[in-house]
C-alpha cells in the first residue's frame, strides 16, 4: 500500500494566535523546507527520521520538541520490539504554531484531527483557555496514552489463557516462547509509558502545573503503569510456573523410571549369575533350581514393593 504524503492545515486559533499543521509520511525534502519555515533545529529533524528513536522532550531556544511513540494499530500478536509494537509522533510547539510530523495516520491520530477541525472557538472566560496550545499538547499525548489501553487490555485476557493452558493436562512446547515475547511486549508498553510519564513531568513544570487537563494525563499514565506492573509480575510469575511444572513432569517421569529400575536390578544381577554357565555351580544341577530361582526373584520384588509402601514411595 503506498502512502500518500500529506500537509494539513487542522486548525487556526483566532484568540491564541497560532494554527496547527499536520504532516504524513514526509521525505527529506520536506522536512528541510519545514525546518526552513519554523525556523526548527536540523537535529530535531533528523530525530524525525528515525523509526526507533525513544519519546523524550527538548527545549530549544522558543521552541519545545517532543518525541512520542503511540501503539501501533496494525502491530501484529508476534510484534516485540518499540519499532514493531509502536509509530513515532514528533511534535513542535512554537510561539504561533504546533506541528505534527509521523509517517503514517493511526486511528487515534485521525479522531483528534476530526476533533479540532470541529472545534469552535469563544472569547466566553469559562472556554477561552480549552483551545489554546497547551490544551492542544495535552489532548494529542493523551490520545498517545490511551492507544496502549486496547493492547493492555487484551494483555489482561491473555493472561487468563496462559494460566489455562499451563495448567491443561496436555504438555504445549510452544507455551514458554509464547511467554517470553508476551513478557517482552509488556516491557516494551512499560517502558513508552514511563518515557511518556517523564515527558509530561517536564512539560507540566515548564508550562501551567495548575492546569487540570495535566493532572488527567498523569493519572491515566499512572493507572496504565499500575496494570502493567502487575501483567509484568503474571507474566514473570507464568513463566516461573511453567518451568516448575516442568521439572515437577520430569521428575514424575524420573521417579517411575527408578522404581523399575530398583525393582529389575536385583533379579537382574540374579539371572546375570546364573547366566554365566559355569561348570560347577551346584545350583544348575539341582532338580528344583530353576523353580527355586524364581521363588528367589519373586520373594526379592515382593520385599522391595513392601518396602517402597511403608515408606510412601508408591
Amino acid at each position: 500500500m503506498k502512502i500518500q504524503q500529506e500537509t494539513r492545515q487542522v486548525f487556526i486559533s483566532k484568540n491564541h494566535h497560532y494554527q496547527w499543521i499536520d504532516v504524513v509520511y514526509p521525505d527529506r525534502k520536506l522536512l528541510e523546507k519545514l525546518a526552513d519555515d519554523f525556523n526548527l533545529h536540523e537535529t530535531s529533524v533528523e530525530d524525525c527520521l528515525d523509526p526507533e528513536h525513544l519519546p523524550k522532550i527538548e527545549f530549544i531556544d522558543d521552541i519545545i520538541f517532543i518525541i512520542a511513540r503511540a501503539y501501533d494499530d496494525l502491530a501484529t500478536p508476534q510484534s516485540d520490539t518499540v519499532q514493531e509494537l509502536t509509530r513515532i509522533l514528533a511534535i513542535f510547539i512554537g510561539n504561533d504554531f504546533l506541528l505534527t510530523i509521523h509517517r503514517v495516520d493511526q486511528e487515534f491520530l485521525l479522531r483528534i484531527i476530526n476533533e479540532w477541525k470541529n472545534k469552535k472557538e469563544s472569547l466566553e472566560e469559562e472556554d477561552f483557555d480549552r483551545t489554546n496550545k497547551e490544551n492542544l499538547t495535552i489532548d494529542i499525548l493523551n490520545h498517545v496514552v490511551l492507544s496502549y489501553e486496547k493492547a493492555i487490555k487484551n494483555a489482561d485476557l491473555q493472561v487468563d489463557k496462559f494460566e489455562i493452558r499451563i495448567f491443561s493436562t496436555q504438555s504445549d512446547p510452544t507455551l514458554i516462547q509464547e511467554l517470553y515475547f508476551f513478557k517482552r511486549k509488556i516491557t516494551v508498553i512499560r517502558k513508552m509509558l514511563r518515557l511518556t510519564q517523564d515527558i509530561v513531568r517536564i512539560l507540566r513544570a515548564k508550562l501551567d502545573h495548575t492546569n487540570p487537563a495535566f493532572q488527567d494525563l498523569k493519572e491515566t499514565i499512572d493507572e496504565f503503569l499500575f496494570i502493567t506492573d502487575e501483567l509484568m509480575e503474571d507474566s514473570n510469575n507464568l513463566i516461573n510456573i511453567h518451568i516448575s511444572l516442568a521439572s515437577h513432569k520430569t521428575n514424575e517421569v524420573v521417579k517411575v523410571l527408578t522404581l523399575f529400575s530398583v525393582f529389575f536390578l536385583p533379579i537382574t544381577f540374579i539371572v546375570g549369575v546364573y547366566g554365566m554357565n559355569f561348570k560347577f555351580m551346584p545350583e544348575l544341577e539341582h532338580p528344583w533350581g530353576y523353580p527355586l530361582t524364581w521363588l528367589t526373584m519373586i520373594m526379592v520384588v515382593l520385599t522391595i514393593y513392601i518396602w517402597f509402601k511403608r515408606k510412601g514411595w508408591m
